[in-house]
């Protein structure tokens, strides 16, 4: 009797001290306006990502916090396309200039099982609070889905925008880290705008130094401390988002965002699991967009590179992962792989792309110089015949929507210049898409300038650093190197 006792207090004392994985999604905008649907998507994609990703532990935990939570009122706003051959409203739209503002449409947001507003003085508190419940074996991953800003003279007072208008600085985020057991590995994905500014969340005090702070901490941002991101868009067409979650969760996932296979296996060790640092590297491989993505152990890399090494050429990192990422890219940009030709050749590409970029873009200024007087003088015509349509806050204006709709398309389609006006319309849009691509085409360039350089960092700090040096790098590549 005594001896089962002694097996139930065990068991249950071992029942007890289970660690379990414990993640936080925060996501939305600051206000309605500028929660689009595309973040509302990425915070769905993520749970179900990290859900469909196998467990480590035996027990995970997802918190989500989004936009202003269960309250009723709308937090999501929605674009689609309106078909101009159908409604009897776009062609009026198009030419008072709200074309894009007539496929808007505002709800309140589909995510299940949200456990809050993101509104600080909600948010913080809840963070606090788990934070600091975390114990000896448990692990921590933060998720951040939304916008950030720039603070140009000190990157540690970046933010996260958060529901109603409030923030959390680089700063703030460090000091709620420190709610956490030093014991606690905590890792941590920004995918906003100047993200980058959160590396220095694992330096004591969110300084600019190499020192870190005495705790497992590690990142992966989007993009630099003074770049923006690409996302946030408020259409709802998936295959559109190219942005860093969309990528880094597909490899945690095993699927895309549409449920295909992935194009490469992104357990880079074979070991049977996908850390979060192979998916970020699978991130820097797969992803045409904007971003250049980076993480705590490769700007540590960056920082500690000693000024009279710059001049070193230590060889070109042959090797090591970034190298064998570089030559990748390389190939597939279809640039030698030799860096003493790549360089020139990059060059000559950047040029032209470059121009075609200004030309673009110069293009765009007049298209929208003679759209403003193709809309004019379609509205001169038309509120010559009905005034009313100038004042649309008005019971004229209702009624003659009520009872004229019709002849006031008519009318508008019928004129000289509406053929003008849906080329030029249609023309725009193509310009963005085709900046866009270069934009993205460029990304591509500076992404392999990038890995290069790490390529040859990597060599350089091997033969260079100290021990403890080496002991700090590797703290953030074992953090960086845990499965989900």
């Amino acid at each position: 009797m005594i001896k089962k006792i002694i097996l139930i207090v065990s068991l249950l004392f071992s029942l007890s001290a289970i660690a379990k994985d414990v993640v936080w999604i925060v996501g939305g905008g600051y206000d309605l306006d500028s929660s689009q649907a595309q973040i509302e998507k990425n915070v769905s994609w993520v749970a179900d990502a990290i859900k469909q990703s196998p467990p480590t532990n035996d027990e995970r935990e997802i918190n989500i916090f989004f936009s202003d939570g269960d309250a009723a009122a709308k937090d999501v706003k929605v674009w689609r396309p309106v078909d101009e051959s159908q409604s009897l409203l776009q062609p009026l739209a198009m030419i008072y200039d709200a074309g894009y503002e007539n496929g808007l449409e505002y709800r309140n947001h589909k995510i299940k099982n949200v456990r809050g507003s993101t509104k600080r003085s909600e948010l913080e508190p809840a963070l606090i609070k788990g934070f600091s419940a975390l114990k000896k074996g448990d692990r921590g991953l933060f998720i951040f889905n939304g916008h950030g800003s720039e603070d140009k003279t000190n990157t540690a007072n970046n933010k996260i925008w958060l529901w109603d208008r409030t923030s959390l600085s680089v700063n703030d985020f460090a000091g709620l880290l420190n709610k956490v057991d030093n014991s606690v590995p905590m890792r941590y994905v920004f995918t906003q705008c100047y993200s980058g500014g959160f590396e220095r969340s694992v330096h004591p005090k969110a300084a600019s130094t190499n020192e870190l702070v005495n705790a497992p901490r590690c990142g992966f941002f989007a993009e630099a401390a003074d770049k923006k991101a690409e996302g946030c868009s408020a259409g709802v067409n998936i295959d559109d988002y190219r942005d860093y979650s969309t990528y880094f969760f597909a490899a945690l996932s095993g699927k895309t965002r549409q449920g295909e296979d992935l194009p490469v296996n992104p357990d880079r060790n074979k070991d049977g699991e996908v850390s979060l640092y192979e998916a970020h590297l699978y991130t820097i491989a797969q992803a045409d967009s904007t971003d250049l993505p980076r993480s705590t152990s490769e700007v540590y890399l960056e920082r500690w590179q000693p000024w009279y090494l710059r001049w070193f050429f230590a060889g070109e990192g042959r090797g090591n992962v970034y190298a064998k990422l570089a030559n990748d890219i390389a190939r597939a940009l279809r640039v030698p792989t030799d860096q003493s030709i790549q360089r020139s050749v990059i060059s000559k590409k950047r040029r032209r792309l470059d121009r075609q970029f200004k030309k673009l873009g110069h293009e765009r200024d007049q298209l929208r110089i003679a759209m403003t007087e193709v809309r004019f003088n379609i509205r001169y015509g038309l509120e010559q015949r009905w005034p009313e349509v100038a004042k649309s806050r008005t019971d004229n204006y209702q009624r003659l929507i009520k009872n004229e709709a019709s002849a006031v398309r008519k009318f508008i389609i019928g004129h000289d210049d509406w053929q003008k006006l849906v080329a030029g319309y249609k023309r725009y849009q193509e310009i963005a898409a085709e900046q866009l691509s270069i934009e993205r085409q460029l990304t591509r360039f500076d992404k392999l300038h990038r890995l290069n350089k790490l390529a040859r960092l990597r060599q350089q700090f091997q033969q260079h650093a100290t021990a403890q040096q080496k002991a700090d790098y590797q703290q953030l590549l074992g953090c960086e190197k845990l499965p989900l």
